[in-house]
């Protein structure tokens, strides 16, 4: 999930620093916000900008709203959206005063699937010793 965590970060600093250039953005701070939305229709990540709203002298709705407006632009009548500018995510929608990331789950899995097969075919699985030895009722 770090692939996906540091493009959030990437993207949301390159944003911020187009909408607020006379701010310094490090993308280890935004990393930092980042969280798991408590529900799936909320998305996979969630960034509260809360804490650049001091700063930027900004609601936080205000600056989600902003950063979704640069990050996933809504089309013209006249304009076709590239969905490959999205990727890997669907989906960038301001909720409230959070920024929230829907996975594309194509790109997910194909991110994920080869190191989930290449650890399945060298038998690198993480295991457990727990109980190894011990004696238990059936």
């Amino acid at each position: 999930m770090n692939l996906f965590v540091d493009t959030i970060c990437q993207r949301t600093c390159h944003a911020l620093e187009e909408l607020f250039p006379d701010g310094e953005w490090k993308t280890s701070e935004i990393k930092a916000l980042i969280e798991q939305p408590p529900d799936a229709e909320m998305g996979d990540f969630a960034l509260p900008c809360f804490s650049f709203s001091k700063k930027l002298r900004r609601s936080p709705k205000q600056i989600a709203e902003e950063l979704e407006n640069l990050l996933a632009p809504e089309p013209s009548e006249d304009q076709i959206t590239d969905s490959e500018e999205l990727l890997p995510f669907s989906r960038i929608k301001a909720f409230g005063p959070y920024l929230n990331f829907f996975l594309d789950p194509e790109t997910l899995a194909r991110e994920l699937l080869p190191s989930i097969f290449q650890k399945s075919s060298t038998g690198d699985h993480e295991s457990s010793d727990s109980g190894k030895g011990g004696q238990g009722k059936i």
